[in-house]
């Protein structure tokens, strides 16, 4: 493991100047109490229901019917367990249906008499009455392939007109027991809509939204839509470090969209067979864990520089899904649940505070029961539990809940520093000098392309570049064309140029490029791809970026030809594929963070820190710079001191709850805090 402390450097937090500490020094906080710089924006605050189902297969239908947990039917209220957890974790926004549920959620179908909707008894107004009941603000996904234009005026009439003759929408909302209006306010265009409707999963074609064809309803509908509510905001969907995409949406949405949307997901290892050769590794996971805040900042760096770019003005962003994306099933443990994800996700709070990176609002994926679960309990009210589950993110994001103020003022934080040495969703964190101005470096391959013609593909090479024809193809195929000899923890960037023949008509396929890890998918879970090339109608630049993982030698160039059970016939193009090594760009990650904020009174000071070493406590001293501290008290969420452990549920917790803290001067205090935790204190003013 890397130590990192050979290079200790302060970082500045909201202010803007550092300090450089000495190798294995403690690290030291400073809080300025009356230096305010922002108020604290509640909406970061927010969290993802799952409460839709994918027609077909593959979802509970629990998603539809009780919110997944949320809502008792028979009792047509929310349960009541559901509503104190929610209070408990000060949950402001919710958003609904949740994710990839958007894309053929049809929301006419969940409103109206419960008898006429046995899928849907959590339906659209069930959600807002839960939304009212835990005090949190509505957020409503709008589905860019399964409704039209004119449905999602129709929501809008429905949710925010007065009940007249002249909003029939809004006469059904009385009827059907709501006479006033919902008002809500924020509305997301769509969601990922880069990846299509998932049609192959649940056996229907194949829908995927070009980024010029997603613009084009954007604008459309978002114009309909305001035509019902003026006071609405709209949100258009970016794509997680696509600049092909985000360089075509914002120009022409920019003076449509209120907010942008993205997503970011930390580490995002796949191992769903639970015996790839990072699984068992969760000293490797929990690093990449600690080390994804920086990447976060880059990447809201970059993201603010492309919005003002394109858009030639600052555009507000929502993070409306974020977490440790890392997907291994339950061997040994499932580490999507564990200290170190949600330390991460916690920590990602701090950042979307800060107002100088423009976070509109954030959303953690997900809150409640399914995959994801913040909280597990009964998905059905009829089942019984003597104990609900709290996950380590629960009891983090409950100390946010209880222990914040209103107004954020300023503090400087000089920390120990750790490197990282990169793979999966993040990368290297290893190189305090290194720029983005480093140029990438080109890597040699040769492309093959099969010598064995497949059934229903067919592959011709030519000065051109590739041909491939698809004739009756079904189903999803990805043949290997070429590698090029990779090291471990670095940024590999695959770009190509491609197009349809034909022109992009609406096939049922989805149709790029791909590189993985020569270890195999099943192995590794590390790859990554660069697909689009079915909506080409045109010569189009499309890219995709891998980071590689320890023990990495080669990577593979695969196609990826993604079908469903609808025969394809199509021809398309490929040329002047490209691989580069880019610069790394990221310094080693901080050990201590922290934030904090102030009462509106100013009579307390509030103060959030983490400490991201797995295995030691750090000392800190605490400095409040204007000689006002009277008091201290202090609550600590943590687990097991190594990383090898910080993935079981139970043994995460509250330790420390409310103590007082020692010697406490007026100019502040020291404190040891303990490996892989989350604190909060609060500081009595003079």
């Amino acid at each position: 493991m890397c130590t990192g402390l050979e290079k200790c450097l302060a970082t500045g937090i909201i202010l803007a100047f550092s300090t450089v500490i000495t190798a294995g020094e403690n690290a030291s906080i400073t809080i300025y109490p009356d230096k305010i710089t922002g108020t604290v924006n509640p909406l970061v605050f927010g969290h993802n229901l799952v409460a839709a189902g994918w027609p077909g297969k593959g979802h509970p239908k629990t998603y539809g019917q009780t919110g997944n947990g949320l809502w008792n039917p028979k009792l047509k209220s929310p349960v009541g367990e559901a509503v104190a957890l929610s209070k408990e974790m000060g949950i402001s926004i919710l958003r609904y249906p949740g994710g990839c549920m958007t894309h053929n959620f049809k929301w006419k179908e969940t409103i109206g008499p419960m008898e006429q909707r046995p899928e849907f008894s959590f339906g659209l107004m069930e959600f807002l009455s839960f939304c009212r009941t835990i005090g949190a603000e509505p957020q409503i996904c709008v589905s860019e392939y399964a409704d039209s234009p004119q449905d999602a005026a129709d929501l809008v009439e429905f949710l925010n007109s007065p009940a007249a003759p002249e909003h029939p929408w809004a006469l059904k909302r009385a009827a059907f027991g709501h006479p006033e209006p919902y008002n809500v306010r924020f509305f997301e265009m769509g969601n990922e809509s880069n990846h299509g409707n998932h049609g192959d999963y649940i056996g229907i074609p194949i829908i995927a939204l070009s980024p010029e064809q997603y613009s084009e309803w954007f604008n459309t509908t978002t114009t309909l839509m305001k035509q019902r509510s003026p006071e609405i905001k709209t949100g258009a969907v970016l794509v997680f470090h696509d600049h092909d995409w985000n360089g075509i949406v914002i120009p022409r949405v920019k003076n449509n969209a209120d907010f942008m949307i993205d997503h970011f997901y930390a580490c995002g290892f796949t191992d769903w067979k639970d015996e790839g050769i990072m699984v068992r590794n969760a000293d490797y996971l929990m690093r990449s864990c600690m080390a994804s805040a920086v990447h976060l900042q880059s990447w809201l760096d970059e993201l603010k520089k492309t919005i003002r770019k394109h858009a030639g003005k600052d555009i507000p962003l929502a993070v409306s899904e974020y977490n440790a994306s890392i997907l291994n099933k339950a061997v040994p443990v499932p580490y999507r649940y564990s200290l170190g994800a949600a330390l991460f996700s916690a920590d990602s709070v701090r950042i979307f505070l800060q107002p100088e990176n423009h976070v509109l609002l954030a959303n953690y994926w997900s809150y409640f029961n399914g995959f994801w679960g913040t909280v597990h309990g009964p998905s059905d009210p009829d089942q019984k539990l003597t104990e609900w589950e709290k996950n380590p993110a629960f009891h983090l994001f409950q100390l946010w809940s209880k222990h914040f103020g209103t107004n954020l003022n300023a503090i400087t934080v000089a920390s120990p520093e750790k490197e990282f040495e990169g793979g999966y969703l993040t990368p290297p964190c290893r190189n305090a000098s290194a720029t983005q101005s480093a140029a990438p470096v080109p890597q040699q391959f040769a492309i093959t392309v099969p010598d064995k013609q497949q059934k229903g593909v067919a592959w011709h090479t030519g000065a051109d570049g590739i041909t491939l024809q698809l004739n009756n193809f079904t189903g999803s195929d990805y043949p290997e064309l070429g590698s090029f000899e990779a090291k471990p923890g670095r940024a590999y960037r695959l770009g190509y140029e491609g197009k349809m023949i034909d022109g992009a008509k609406g096939i049922s396929a989805i149709i790029g490029l791909g590189l993985v890890d020569s270890r195999g998918w099943p192995q590794t879970g590390s790859a990554v791809s660069a697909e689009g090339l079915d909506k080409a109608v045109n010569w189009k630049r499309i890219s995709g970026q891998m980071i590689t993982i320890p023990g990495c030698k080669k990577v593979l160039i695969l196609m990826r030809l993604r079908g469903s059970k609808q025969p394809v016939t199509a021809t398309a193009m490929i040329r002047d594929i490209k691989i580069e090594e880019l610069p790394e760009s990221l310094p080693p990650y901080p050990v201590i963070t922290a934030i904090s904020s102030v009462s509106a009174d100013h009579k307390t000071v509030y103060l959030m820190v983490f400490n991201k070493d797995l295995e030691h406590p750090v000392k800190t001293v605490i400095d409040v710079k204007d000689n006002s501290a009277a008091s201290a008290r202090i609550w600590t969420v943590s687990g097991p001191a190594t990383g090898t452990n910080t993935s079981g549920t139970k043994d995460v917790g509250l330790k420390v709850d409310g103590a007082v803290i020692d010697g406490l001067t007026p100019s502040g205090f020291v404190y040891e805090f303990p490996p892989c935790s989350m604190s909060a204190i609060e500081i009595q003013r003079k």
